[in-house]
């Protein structure tokens, strides 16, 4: 059952990186317009796992502290996602984002004695060559690379995968329980946040989001909002049924695979000589870190 439930969250992040990137092309013209997008579908998804189940009279205080962090954190991380997105090839922005893999992975090894083999291992040293010919694949024709993208992805890359280890610490102190309740205090946390900001964006930088006023947008938010709730709850019953050297790797493996299809599809993206080679490696040290 774990399996078919990674593959299932696999499906359901691909679109979420789908909606993020039809957001960050079509509908975000200011930071107002990020933050209030993140405020509909963060309530949609607190509605979501509310609906599904939730009791709040006996959570345990670690999950409160590790939804707030995850809250704050999950608001900042997508930003910069974004920001490298507009930046660079979808492609390739979301292999290196899913490469933050490694953070819950070695967080596996050292707090919760999850074993790594000699594969793995060659699979993470991979990763820094993917990073350099990232660093490659975003640059101009005159090869100068393209520092915004670089500090964007890197960024994200970094807090993905603190977002992860945050889920996957979670469950491990408290095992296949308050798996709605840290989902609901985390998203509730970024809903809140957001509002905030937006109302700053809006109020004092006098920020128009009177585009956002159309019935795609509302298709956007509401298949956010679904896929980001039901991928997350998926993602975190698993954090407690898989090891961490497993469950990310293949599923971020997954991700980037459809991600990359879809790019170079619908999105009509093309890559460099290098960008090809750092995807081909990317998926070799993701193959490589899946295996038990």
């Amino acid at each position: 059952m774990e399996y078919a439930l990674l593959l299932l969250a696999i499906l359901i992040f691909t679109v979420q990186t789908i909606c993020f990137k039809e957001f960050n092309r079509s509908f975000m013209k200011n930071l107002a317009s990020y933050f209030l997008f993140n405020s509909l579908y963060f309530s949609l998804i607190v509605l979501i796992v509310t609906v599904t189940g939730l009791n709040l009279a006996a959570i345990h205080t670690v999950t409160a502290l590790l939804a707030l962090g995850f809250g704050i954190l999950f608001v900042t991380v997508i930003l910069l996602y974004m920001k490298a997105m507009e930046n660079g090839p979808l492609s390739y922005t979301s292999l290196v984002f899913s490469l933050g893999l490694i953070v819950p992975t070695l967080s596996g090894v050292v707090f919760w004695n999850e074993k790594i083999g000699i594969l793995q291992i060659a699979g993470l040293i991979i990763l820094f060559v993917t990073f350099y010919l990232g660093s490659g694949a975003t640059s101009d024709a005159k090869g100068k690379i393209n520092l915004k993208w670089l500090i964007y992805c890197t960024t994200a890359f970094i807090g993905n995968g603190t977002i992860m280890t945050l889920s996957k610490a979670q469950q491990m102190l408290t095992p296949g329980k308050e798996i709605n309740e840290f989902l609901f205090l985390g998203f509730g946390t970024a809903a809140v946040l957001s509002i905030i900001l937006f109302l700053r964006q809006k109020v004092l930088k006098g920020e128009s989001v009177s585009h956002l006023k159309t019935v795609p947008f509302g298709v956007v938010v509401l298949i956010t909002g679904f896929v980001t709730a039901v991928g997350n709850q998926i993602a975190v019953f698993l954090a407690g049924r898989l090891p961490a050297v497993i469950q990310f790797p293949v599923a971020n493996g997954g991700i980037v695979l459809l991600s990359s299809i879809v790019s170079i599809t619908f999105f009509r993206e093309k890559l460099s000589r290098k960008g090809a080679a750092g995807l081909i490696l990317g998926f070799v040290s993701l193959v490589l870190l899946s295996v038990p």
